[in-house]
């Protein structure tokens, strides 16, 4: 990367974090873990960091699909077929509970335009935590 693109780059991202702070927008840690609550309060809380994991990896592909779609994006076919791939093997509680997320992306989340990345991580007091990055979109 040259220098000129470094500074490109650090000028759109700063550009990115200025609009989403206009917008007066949450961390996006806990605008995801919002967005989660129903698939929680369905499987109840993870019993462990792998379990969280997973569920977040549900969270973020249902986050993420609806804008990548309206965006056309190129990423959607894949995030769209991991995600079915993944929800063929659940009961069809998730399946529908996780339909239900991906409507709420664009109605009750809709006015939110980042693209969302979260994990789970063991936190320092032996519980976990949701580590989470966003960025936005082109086009």
């Amino acid at each position: 990367m040259t220098k000129r693109s470094r500074k490109k780059a650090v000028s759109k991202a700063t550009q990115a974090k200025s609009r989403v702070e206009a917008l007066g927008l949450p961390a996006i840690s806990e605008t995801m873990l919002r967005f989660a609550k129903p698939l929680v309060d369905l499987v109840g809380l993870p019993p462990d960091l792998r379990a969280a994991q997973s569920l977040m990896v549900i969270t973020t592909a249902a986050w993420n699909l609806p804008l990548l779609e309206q965006k056309n994006h190129p990423e959607a076919p894949k995030v769209a077929a991991a995600l079915e791939s993944g929800l063929e093997r659940m009961p069809s509680a998730v399946r529908e509970t996780v339909e239900g997320m991906l409507r709420s992306r664009m109605t009750t989340f809709g006015d939110d335009p980042r693209i969302g990345v979260a994990d789970v991580k063991p936190n320092d007091r032996g519980g976990l935590k949701v580590v989470a990055t966003a960025s936005l979109l082109g086009g």
